[in-house]
């Protein structure tokens, strides 16, 4: 089978039978010869420390994924080591280091998750002579969407970005009889402000004096 993931290095560890739990966010994990702590800055990516106590024994080192299958599987010998396991290809998900030697097995289940993004925040302006400024703040796993509608819900105007990080943009409304329209502003489907033009106000234009 190949592999889904690459860097994936084996690990092995002392013949003693547990369990521990790890994510990106978690302290370190322990058991009396191995330590498993998740890398800072770098989602996805464990290591494994292990000191032998004796004798280097057979070790047989699987990943399984949450529904049990084995995605790889790895046989060594060794008295010390420390490894890396590489998750950052894999999808999302709960996965599990299990370890085994001839006298039991010791398991690490790893839950692989998404960081969590904070939700972009959309601001308004009005510029003079109908025209209108958009910013967004904050980042996104799609492409940011502005649709300007009427009060009917009919669309006016539909801007597809390619931007899925802080950008703004001047939108010109000089053209439309009835300015009362709203701009919603998106990521992907998801929906993330709308705000009426009519509610904010104008910036008043200074008269020429000369």
């Amino acid at each position: 089978m190949k592999l889904l993931f690459s860097a994936l290095l084996l690990a092995q560890v002392c013949c003693f039978s547990g369990t521990v739990r790890a994510t990106s966010n978690d302290h370190v994990a322990t058991s009396p010869q191995a330590v498993l702590t998740p890398l800072e800055a770098q989602e996805g990516r464990f290591r494994l420390r292990y000191a032998a106590t004796g004798d280097a024994d057979h070790v047989t080192v699987r990943i399984l994924d949450a529904q049990g299958q084995v995605i790889r599987r790895d046989q060594t010998r060794n008295i010390s080591f420390a490894r890396v396991y590489n998750f950052s290809e894999m999808p999302y998900g709960s996965y599990t280091v299990q370890v085994t030697t001839p006298t039991g097995t010791q398991e690490f289940p790893v839950a692989h998750q998404a960081p969590t993004l904070a939700q972009p925040r959309v601001a308004l302006k009005a510029l003079s002579d109908k025209r209108y400024q958009v910013t967004v703040n904050g980042t996104s796993s799609a492409p940011f969407v502005v649709r300007i509608v009427d009060q009917n819900q009919q669309l006016i105007s539909i801007d597809v970005t390619d931007k899925k990080s802080s950008f703004s943009r001047v939108y010109d409304l000089s053209k439309l009889a009835n300015t009362n329209v709203v701009f919603e502003v998106g990521a992907g489907y998801k929906l993330l402000a709308n705000v009426n033009a009519a509610d904010v106000p104008m910036l008043a234009v200074e008269a020429d004096t000369e």
